[in-house]
């Protein structure tokens, strides 16, 4: 299960003082096959870039913000190009995996 910590119970009065609703829709993973991330829509808080190589402790490593609020569609990964796609209610966008994320996934 991958969260944020806002959605913590601790974190209910932060959440709140935000005024942003972090909610899960959409997601995608690099390989179906040999997952090493997997790419989650939060909604409010935009897509977030997750670790999953250790399923039991995911680890959040990136992430793009949309800015306003937007449901994002179901994506997909080019390994080739290290290209993630997806659309959502500003458009459609193409994201390139920094260096850096590339290197600590081992893409």
């Amino acid at each position: 299960m991958v969260q944020l910590a806002i959605n913590s119970p601790e974190f209910c009065n932060v959440r709140k003082a935000s005024g942003r609703d972090p909610w899960l829709a959409y997601h995608l993973i690099d390989n179906p096959m040999d997952a090493k991330f997997a790419a989650v829509n939060f909604g409010d808080a935009g897509l977030r870039i997750f670790d999953i190589r250790d399923p039991l402790k995911p680890t959040e490593i990136a992430y793009f913000n949309h800015g306003s609020p937007m449901h994002a569609q179901v994506g997909y990964y080019d390994a080739r190009r290290k290209l993630i796609y997806f659309s959502d209610a500003g458009g459609f966008k193409v994201l390139q995996i920094e260096p850096q994320v590339r290197t600590r996934l081992g893409l």
